[in-house]
């Protein structure tokens, strides 16, 4: 069983997280933003440094936006979509002139789940 740290985002599907906008701001990590069990995020307007792909790495959401994100660093993926539940990704604005692959899908999610505009 895995511990939960304070301020996880990686919820129970019986309790997502909801309604959250994450906006105007940079991260600077090892990693990524990882989630999963999540609606209606909004990702707006954000600088994400990490060393370890994907930049985003999400399982099991719906109706998740990413918008004018742009990875500081030359990336190999920027979106990892992950379980048969994920739907309603959409990808808009997004500088990713330097991310190799834009996307990868695992554990029985669609492509078709995620729209880049």
């Amino acid at each position: 069983m895995r511990r939960r740290a304070y301020g996880d985002p990686n919820t129970r599907p019986d309790s997502p997280i909801r309604g959250i906008r994450f906006r105007e701001f940079t991260i600077s990590a090892t990693a990524g933003i990882t989630i999963t069990h999540a609606a209606e995020l909004v990702f707006e307007r954000l600088r994400i440094n990490c060393t370890k792909p994907p930049v985003f790495d999400l399982g099991e959401v719906h109706a998740v936006t990413i918008r004018e994100v742009a990875p500081v660093r030359d990336v190999d993926v920027f979106l990892r979509i992950a379980g048969s539940n994920s739907r309603d990704v959409r990808v808009e604005a997004c500088n990713l002139a330097n991310v190799k692959t834009n996307l990868v899908t695992a554990e029985g999610a669609s492509p078709e789940a995620v729209v880049f505009k």
